[in-house]
Protein backbone atom coordinates (compact mmCIF):
# COMPACT_ATOMS: atom_id res chain seq x y z
CA UNK A 1 0.00 0.00 0.00
CA UNK A 2 1.23 3.49 -0.72
CA UNK A 3 -0.24 5.09 2.36
CA UNK A 4 -3.43 7.04 2.73
CA UNK A 5 -5.01 9.37 0.23
CA UNK A 6 -8.26 11.20 0.74
CA UNK A 7 -11.25 9.80 -1.13
CA UNK A 8 -11.79 12.21 -4.08
CA UNK A 9 -14.53 14.77 -3.65
CA UNK A 10 -15.07 17.94 -1.68
CA UNK A 11 -12.85 19.04 1.17
CA UNK A 12 -14.52 16.72 3.65
CA UNK A 13 -12.40 17.23 6.73
CA UNK A 14 -12.51 20.97 7.31
CA UNK A 15 -16.22 21.47 6.58
CA UNK A 16 -15.37 24.48 4.45
CA UNK A 17 -17.72 27.32 3.52
CA UNK A 18 -18.55 26.28 -0.02
CA UNK A 19 -20.91 28.27 -2.19
CA UNK A 20 -21.87 25.66 -4.77
CA UNK A 21 -25.33 25.24 -3.20
CA UNK A 22 -26.11 28.92 -2.69
CA UNK A 23 -26.20 30.80 0.58
CA UNK A 24 -28.42 28.49 2.61
CA UNK A 25 -26.71 25.12 3.02
CA UNK A 26 -23.04 25.79 2.51
CA UNK A 27 -20.65 22.93 2.10
CA UNK A 28 -22.03 20.23 4.47
CA UNK A 29 -20.21 17.09 3.42
CA UNK A 30 -19.78 13.59 4.77
CA UNK A 31 -16.44 12.96 6.54
CA UNK A 32 -14.43 10.58 4.40
CA UNK A 33 -12.71 7.58 5.90
CA UNK A 34 -9.11 7.70 4.64
CA UNK A 35 -8.61 5.23 1.80
CA UNK A 36 -5.51 3.68 0.22
CA UNK A 37 -4.82 2.60 -3.37
CA UNK A 38 -7.96 1.69 -5.18
CA UNK A 39 -9.67 -0.63 -7.63
CA UNK A 40 -13.03 0.72 -8.74
CA UNK A 41 -15.14 -1.36 -11.12
CA UNK A 42 -18.48 -0.28 -12.54
CA UNK A 43 -21.30 -2.77 -11.98
CA UNK A 44 -24.15 -3.83 -14.30
CA UNK A 45 -26.59 -2.05 -11.95
CA UNK A 46 -24.74 0.95 -10.46
CA UNK A 47 -27.75 2.21 -8.51
CA UNK A 48 -29.10 1.64 -4.99
CA UNK A 49 -32.01 -0.74 -4.41
CA UNK A 50 -35.39 0.97 -4.58
CA UNK A 51 -36.39 -0.46 -1.18
CA UNK A 52 -33.57 0.95 0.95
CA UNK A 53 -34.65 3.22 3.83
CA UNK A 54 -33.30 6.76 3.96
CA UNK A 55 -30.62 6.97 6.68
CA UNK A 56 -30.43 10.77 6.85
CA UNK A 57 -31.18 13.91 4.85
CA UNK A 58 -28.19 15.51 3.10
CA UNK A 59 -28.60 19.08 4.27
CA UNK A 60 -25.94 20.26 1.81
CA UNK A 61 -27.91 18.96 -1.19
CA UNK A 62 -30.13 21.40 -3.14
CA UNK A 63 -33.26 19.39 -2.29
CA UNK A 64 -31.89 17.75 0.89
CA UNK A 65 -31.82 14.36 -0.82
CA UNK A 66 -32.02 11.22 1.29
CA UNK A 67 -28.83 9.20 1.78
CA UNK A 68 -29.36 5.42 1.62
CA UNK A 69 -25.68 4.36 1.47
CA UNK A 70 -23.20 6.49 3.35
CA UNK A 71 -19.69 6.98 1.98
CA UNK A 72 -17.54 4.13 3.26
CA UNK A 73 -20.37 1.60 3.67
CA UNK A 74 -19.62 -1.98 2.70
CA UNK A 75 -22.06 -2.88 -0.07
CA UNK A 76 -23.53 -6.01 -1.59
CA UNK A 77 -26.36 -6.54 -4.07
CA UNK A 78 -29.98 -7.72 -3.99
CA UNK A 79 -31.40 -10.26 -6.44
CA UNK A 80 -32.05 -7.50 -8.97
CA UNK A 81 -28.37 -6.49 -8.89
CA UNK A 82 -28.86 -3.15 -7.13
CA UNK A 83 -26.57 -1.95 -4.34
CA UNK A 84 -27.54 -2.59 -0.70
CA UNK A 85 -25.64 -2.50 2.62
CA UNK A 86 -23.56 -5.64 3.10
CA UNK A 87 -24.81 -7.60 6.11
CA UNK A 88 -28.51 -7.44 5.31
CA UNK A 89 -30.03 -10.92 5.57
CA UNK A 90 -33.21 -12.60 4.39
CA UNK A 91 -35.03 -15.91 4.80
CA UNK A 92 -34.87 -18.44 7.62
CA UNK A 93 -31.79 -17.76 9.76
CA UNK A 94 -31.93 -20.90 11.93
CA UNK A 95 -33.03 -21.32 15.52
CA UNK A 96 -32.48 -18.59 18.08
CA UNK A 97 -30.24 -20.92 20.07
CA UNK A 98 -27.98 -21.44 17.04
CA UNK A 99 -27.72 -17.70 16.36
CA UNK A 100 -30.78 -17.12 14.20
CA UNK A 101 -31.64 -13.42 14.04
CA UNK A 102 -34.20 -11.04 12.65
CA UNK A 103 -33.51 -8.47 9.95
CA UNK A 104 -36.04 -5.66 10.16
CA UNK A 105 -36.45 -2.41 8.23
CA UNK A 106 -38.62 0.35 9.69
CA UNK A 107 -39.44 3.19 7.31
CA UNK A 108 -39.60 6.83 8.39
CA UNK A 109 -41.56 9.84 7.21
CA UNK A 110 -38.77 10.51 4.71
CA UNK A 111 -39.53 7.22 2.93
CA UNK A 112 -43.27 7.76 2.45
CA UNK A 113 -44.18 7.95 -1.24
CA UNK A 114 -40.55 7.57 -2.32
CA UNK A 115 -39.20 4.18 -1.23
CA UNK A 116 -40.75 0.89 -2.42
CA UNK A 117 -41.74 -1.72 0.16
CA UNK A 118 -40.12 -4.98 -1.09
CA UNK A 119 -42.93 -7.08 0.39
CA UNK A 120 -45.86 -5.27 -1.23
CA UNK A 121 -44.21 -3.75 -4.29
CA UNK A 122 -45.92 -0.45 -3.42
CA UNK A 123 -44.54 2.85 -2.20
CA UNK A 124 -44.24 3.16 1.57
CA UNK A 125 -47.60 4.40 2.82
CA UNK A 126 -46.97 5.61 6.38
CA UNK A 127 -44.10 6.39 8.72
CA UNK A 128 -43.41 3.38 10.93
CA UNK A 129 -44.28 0.86 8.21
CA UNK A 130 -41.94 -2.09 8.50
CA UNK A 131 -40.83 -5.19 6.65
CA UNK A 132 -39.16 -8.27 8.16
CA UNK A 133 -36.63 -9.70 5.71
CA UNK A 134 -35.27 -12.51 7.92
CA UNK A 135 -36.49 -14.41 10.96
CA UNK A 136 -35.33 -17.35 13.08
CA UNK A 137 -36.82 -20.78 12.45
CA UNK A 138 -38.57 -20.60 15.82
CA UNK A 139 -39.84 -17.04 15.41
CA UNK A 140 -42.96 -16.51 17.49
CA UNK A 141 -46.07 -14.50 16.63
CA UNK A 142 -48.80 -13.81 19.19
CA UNK A 143 -50.96 -16.82 20.09
CA UNK A 144 -54.21 -16.12 21.90
CA UNK A 145 -55.18 -18.03 25.04
CA UNK A 146 -57.49 -21.01 24.56
CA UNK A 147 -58.90 -23.64 26.90
CA UNK A 148 -56.43 -23.88 29.79
CA UNK A 149 -53.47 -22.70 27.71
CA UNK A 150 -52.16 -19.20 28.41
CA UNK A 151 -51.51 -16.73 25.64
CA UNK A 152 -48.05 -16.81 24.06
CA UNK A 153 -46.56 -13.34 23.52
CA UNK A 154 -45.11 -12.38 20.18
CA UNK A 155 -41.41 -11.78 19.64
CA UNK A 156 -40.38 -8.15 19.64
CA UNK A 157 -37.39 -6.54 17.95
CA UNK A 158 -35.94 -3.35 19.42
CA UNK A 159 -33.67 -1.31 17.14
CA UNK A 160 -30.79 0.87 18.43
CA UNK A 161 -32.95 4.00 18.15
CA UNK A 162 -35.48 2.51 20.56
CA UNK A 163 -38.18 1.66 18.00
CA UNK A 164 -39.80 -1.68 18.84
CA UNK A 165 -41.47 -3.92 16.26
CA UNK A 166 -43.93 -6.60 17.35
CA UNK A 167 -43.57 -9.61 15.06
CA UNK A 168 -46.75 -10.88 13.40
CA UNK A 169 -47.52 -14.18 11.69
CA UNK A 170 -47.52 -12.36 8.34
CA UNK A 171 -44.05 -10.97 9.10
CA UNK A 172 -42.71 -14.45 9.82
CA UNK A 173 -44.31 -15.98 6.72
CA UNK A 174 -42.79 -13.37 4.44
CA UNK A 175 -39.39 -13.49 6.14
CA UNK A 176 -39.10 -17.27 5.81
CA UNK A 177 -40.04 -17.09 2.11
CA UNK A 178 -37.94 -14.00 1.36
CA UNK A 179 -35.26 -14.43 -1.31
CA UNK A 180 -34.58 -10.74 -1.84
CA UNK A 181 -30.84 -11.20 -1.21
CA UNK A 182 -28.80 -13.84 -3.07
CA UNK A 183 -27.60 -16.57 -0.73
CA UNK A 184 -29.63 -15.14 2.13
CA UNK A 185 -26.93 -12.65 3.19
CA UNK A 186 -25.49 -9.65 1.36
CA UNK A 187 -21.77 -10.34 0.98
CA UNK A 188 -19.33 -7.42 0.83
CA UNK A 189 -18.21 -6.74 -2.74
CA UNK A 190 -16.73 -3.29 -2.08
CA UNK A 191 -17.50 0.01 -0.45
CA UNK A 192 -19.43 3.10 -1.50
CA UNK A 193 -16.96 5.77 -2.64
CA UNK A 194 -19.48 8.57 -2.00
CA UNK A 195 -22.89 9.12 -0.47
CA UNK A 196 -25.54 7.37 -2.56
CA UNK A 197 -28.94 9.03 -2.64
CA UNK A 198 -32.35 7.38 -2.67
CA UNK A 199 -33.39 6.06 -6.08
CA UNK A 200 -36.15 8.24 -7.57
CA UNK A 201 -36.41 6.83 -11.09
CA UNK A 202 -38.93 4.44 -12.57
CA UNK A 203 -39.33 0.80 -11.53
CA UNK A 204 -40.68 -2.20 -13.41
CA UNK A 205 -41.46 -5.26 -11.29
CA UNK A 206 -40.49 -8.31 -13.38
CA UNK A 207 -41.73 -11.20 -11.22
CA UNK A 208 -45.47 -11.92 -11.17
CA UNK A 209 -45.41 -12.96 -7.52
CA UNK A 210 -44.11 -11.03 -4.53
CA UNK A 211 -43.90 -14.06 -2.22
CA UNK A 212 -40.13 -13.75 -1.85
CA UNK A 213 -39.83 -10.00 -2.35
CA UNK A 214 -39.80 -7.91 -5.49
CA UNK A 215 -37.51 -8.38 -8.46
CA UNK A 216 -37.36 -5.35 -10.68
CA UNK A 217 -35.71 -3.30 -13.37
CA UNK A 218 -34.64 0.28 -12.71
CA UNK A 219 -35.91 2.48 -15.55
CA UNK A 220 -33.29 5.15 -15.10
CA UNK A 221 -33.93 6.91 -18.43
CA UNK A 222 -37.73 7.19 -18.28
CA UNK A 223 -38.42 10.87 -17.46
CA UNK A 224 -42.16 10.18 -17.30
CA UNK A 225 -41.56 7.90 -14.29
CA UNK A 226 -39.16 10.07 -12.33
CA UNK A 227 -40.52 11.00 -8.94
CA UNK A 228 -39.34 14.60 -9.06
CA UNK A 229 -40.50 16.50 -12.15
CA UNK A 230 -37.69 18.06 -14.19
CA UNK A 231 -35.08 16.81 -11.74
CA UNK A 232 -32.75 14.06 -12.94
CA UNK A 233 -31.70 11.51 -10.33
CA UNK A 234 -28.00 10.98 -9.67
CA UNK A 235 -25.87 9.09 -12.15
CA UNK A 236 -24.70 5.56 -11.45
CA UNK A 237 -21.63 4.97 -9.33
CA UNK A 238 -18.75 2.54 -9.07
CA UNK A 239 -17.55 0.85 -5.89
CA UNK A 240 -14.07 0.28 -4.46
CA UNK A 241 -13.06 -3.33 -3.84
CA UNK A 242 -9.63 -3.25 -2.17
CA UNK A 243 -8.65 -0.63 0.34
CA UNK A 244 -7.64 0.41 3.85
CA UNK A 245 -10.10 2.56 5.79
CA UNK A 246 -9.74 4.47 9.03
CA UNK A 247 -13.07 4.24 10.84
CA UNK A 248 -14.45 5.65 14.10
CA UNK A 249 -15.08 2.90 16.68
CA UNK A 250 -18.41 3.47 18.46
CA UNK A 251 -18.31 0.56 20.91
CA UNK A 252 -19.53 -2.99 21.37
CA UNK A 253 -22.99 -2.20 19.99
CA UNK A 254 -24.55 0.69 18.07
CA UNK A 255 -26.02 1.90 21.39
CA UNK A 256 -22.87 1.76 23.54
CA UNK A 257 -22.39 5.54 23.58
CA UNK A 258 -25.96 6.14 24.70
CA UNK A 259 -25.42 3.58 27.46
CA UNK A 260 -22.31 5.35 28.72
CA UNK A 261 -24.07 8.72 28.71
CA UNK A 262 -26.94 7.33 30.77
CA UNK A 263 -24.75 5.60 33.38
CA UNK A 264 -24.74 7.17 36.83
CA UNK A 265 -20.97 7.70 36.96
CA UNK A 266 -20.83 9.21 33.47
CA UNK A 267 -24.22 10.86 33.02
CA UNK A 268 -23.26 13.09 30.09
CA UNK A 269 -26.05 15.64 30.35
CA UNK A 270 -27.75 16.58 27.10
CA UNK A 271 -26.24 13.78 25.02
CA UNK A 272 -28.52 11.92 22.62
CA UNK A 273 -27.16 9.28 20.25
CA UNK A 274 -29.21 9.48 17.07
CA UNK A 275 -29.62 7.47 13.88
CA UNK A 276 -28.14 10.51 12.15
CA UNK A 277 -24.79 9.95 13.86
CA UNK A 278 -25.04 6.18 13.40
CA UNK A 279 -25.63 6.67 9.67
CA UNK A 280 -21.95 7.57 9.09
CA UNK A 281 -19.62 4.64 8.49
CA UNK A 282 -18.12 3.14 11.67
CA UNK A 283 -16.71 0.04 13.35
CA UNK A 284 -18.74 -1.79 16.01
CA UNK A 285 -17.44 -4.58 18.23
CA UNK A 286 -16.57 -5.66 21.74
CA UNK A 287 -12.89 -5.71 22.73
CA UNK A 288 -11.26 -9.00 23.70
CA UNK A 289 -8.73 -11.63 22.65
CA UNK A 290 -10.99 -14.38 21.32
CA UNK A 291 -12.98 -14.91 18.13
CA UNK A 292 -15.99 -12.68 18.00
CA UNK A 293 -14.15 -9.89 19.80
CA UNK A 294 -12.29 -6.85 18.48
CA UNK A 295 -8.48 -7.10 18.67
CA UNK A 296 -5.45 -6.24 16.56
CA UNK A 297 -5.35 -8.61 13.61
CA UNK A 298 -8.90 -9.87 14.02
CA UNK A 299 -10.89 -10.79 10.92
CA UNK A 300 -13.45 -8.23 9.76
CA UNK A 301 -16.95 -8.74 8.36
CA UNK A 302 -20.00 -6.65 7.52
CA UNK A 303 -22.08 -6.29 10.67
CA UNK A 304 -25.02 -8.72 10.66
CA UNK A 305 -25.99 -8.11 14.27
CA UNK A 306 -28.44 -5.50 15.62
CA UNK A 307 -31.28 -6.95 13.52
CA UNK A 308 -29.97 -5.38 10.33
CA UNK A 309 -29.83 -1.85 11.77
CA UNK A 310 -26.01 -1.71 11.51
CA UNK A 311 -25.72 -3.30 8.05
CA UNK A 312 -23.10 -1.67 5.85
CA UNK A 313 -20.77 -1.04 8.79
CA UNK A 314 -17.75 -3.02 9.98
CA UNK A 315 -17.48 -5.59 12.79
CA UNK A 316 -15.15 -8.37 14.01
CA UNK A 317 -15.72 -11.89 12.72
CA UNK A 318 -17.91 -13.91 15.10
CA UNK A 319 -18.14 -17.65 14.33
CA UNK A 320 -21.46 -17.78 16.17
CA UNK A 321 -23.18 -15.63 13.54
CA UNK A 322 -20.76 -15.35 10.60
CA UNK A 323 -19.73 -17.74 7.84
CA UNK A 324 -16.11 -17.96 6.76
CA UNK A 325 -16.94 -16.32 3.42
CA UNK A 326 -18.27 -13.25 5.27
CA UNK A 327 -14.65 -12.34 6.10
CA UNK A 328 -13.48 -9.45 3.98
CA UNK A 329 -10.50 -8.04 5.87
CA UNK A 330 -8.49 -7.57 9.06
CA UNK A 331 -7.85 -4.92 11.68
CA UNK A 332 -4.41 -3.42 11.02
CA UNK A 333 -4.26 -0.95 13.86
CA UNK A 334 -6.04 1.07 16.51
CA UNK A 335 -5.40 4.80 16.84
CA UNK A 336 -6.45 6.56 20.05
CA UNK A 337 -6.95 10.29 19.46
CA UNK A 338 -7.03 11.27 23.15
CA UNK A 339 -5.06 12.82 24.84
CA UNK A 340 -5.32 15.53 22.20
CA UNK A 341 -2.32 15.96 19.92
CA UNK A 342 -0.62 19.04 18.52
CA UNK A 343 -2.75 21.51 20.48
CA UNK A 344 -5.70 20.75 18.20
CA UNK A 345 -8.05 21.65 21.06
CA UNK A 346 -6.57 25.17 21.06
CA UNK A 347 -7.15 25.80 17.37
CA UNK A 348 -9.89 28.40 17.03
CA UNK A 349 -12.84 27.05 15.02
CA UNK A 350 -16.51 27.85 14.57
CA UNK A 351 -19.38 26.73 16.73
CA UNK A 352 -22.79 25.76 15.34
CA UNK A 353 -22.84 27.31 11.93
CA UNK A 354 -26.47 26.16 11.75
CA UNK A 355 -27.30 29.38 13.63
CA UNK A 356 -26.15 31.35 10.60
CA UNK A 357 -28.60 29.74 8.16
CA UNK A 358 -31.03 32.13 6.50
CA UNK A 359 -33.14 29.63 4.58
CA UNK A 360 -36.44 28.00 5.48
CA UNK A 361 -34.99 25.22 7.61
CA UNK A 362 -32.42 25.17 10.39
CA UNK A 363 -30.15 22.13 10.47
CA UNK A 364 -31.37 19.69 13.14
CA UNK A 365 -27.85 18.32 13.68
CA UNK A 366 -25.56 21.21 14.71
CA UNK A 367 -22.72 18.77 15.45
CA UNK A 368 -22.36 18.66 11.66
CA UNK A 369 -20.99 22.18 11.68
CA UNK A 370 -18.47 21.84 14.50
CA UNK A 371 -15.09 21.73 12.83
CA UNK A 372 -12.20 19.87 14.41
CA UNK A 373 -10.54 22.22 16.92
CA UNK A 374 -11.94 24.26 19.78
CA UNK A 375 -15.52 23.49 18.67
CA UNK A 376 -14.92 19.76 19.19
CA UNK A 377 -12.42 20.10 22.07
CA UNK A 378 -9.74 18.94 19.63
CA UNK A 379 -11.44 15.78 18.37
CA UNK A 380 -11.34 14.85 14.66
CA UNK A 381 -14.40 15.79 12.63
CA UNK A 382 -15.14 12.21 11.53
CA UNK A 383 -15.15 10.92 15.13
CA UNK A 384 -17.09 13.93 16.39
CA UNK A 385 -19.94 13.60 13.92
CA UNK A 386 -20.11 9.78 14.11
CA UNK A 387 -20.30 9.84 17.92
CA UNK A 388 -22.64 12.86 17.86
CA UNK A 389 -20.19 14.98 19.82
CA UNK A 390 -20.06 12.96 23.03
CA UNK A 391 -16.34 13.70 23.53
CA UNK A 392 -16.71 17.46 23.77
CA UNK A 393 -19.70 17.13 26.09
CA UNK A 394 -17.80 14.75 28.39
CA UNK A 395 -14.77 17.06 28.48
CA UNK A 396 -16.91 20.13 29.16
CA UNK A 397 -18.72 18.35 32.00
CA UNK A 398 -15.54 16.73 33.37
CA UNK A 399 -16.94 13.23 32.95
CA UNK A 400 -14.92 10.06 32.20
CA UNK A 401 -13.65 9.83 28.62
CA UNK A 402 -14.10 6.31 27.30
CA UNK A 403 -11.99 5.02 24.42
CA UNK A 404 -15.11 4.80 22.26
CA UNK A 405 -15.31 8.60 22.31
CA UNK A 406 -11.98 9.05 20.53
CA UNK A 407 -10.74 5.99 18.64
CA UNK A 408 -10.06 5.09 15.01
CA UNK A 409 -9.76 1.53 13.71
CA UNK A 410 -7.62 0.87 10.61
CA UNK A 411 -9.16 -1.91 8.56
CA UNK A 412 -7.61 -3.58 5.51
CA UNK A 413 -10.37 -4.90 3.28
CA UNK A 414 -10.01 -7.07 0.18
CA UNK A 415 -13.37 -8.00 -1.35
CA UNK A 416 -11.98 -10.65 -3.65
Amino acid sequence: MSGFATVPGFDQFNNFRGSQYGVDRQGHTTPSPDACDEFRPFLPVPYPACWLPIRRRAEGHPVAAGVVLSEGYLVGVDKSGALIPAGYTCGDTGTKESGGQYCVIVYSQYDVGTVTNPQTGLKVQTAGEHVVLAAPTDAQAYVAAHDAVAAIPADTVTLPNGITVTISAADIAFAHACDLIPGGKAKAIGFAVRDVFVYIGGIQVTEPTLAGGIKYLLLTQRPDQMQVTNYMHEMGTCIQTRFVLRLPWIGATPSTLAGYAAANADNVVGYIQTDYSRSFVHFTGDRGNVKGKFFLGCAVVPNVKSNGADAGNFAPYDPAVNDADDICGRVLGVELMYPIRDYANRVRTQFERANEFVGPRMDPNPVTFQMGGSATKGMDYAISITTNGIFQLAIAQQKPVHDEYSTYVLVHVNCR
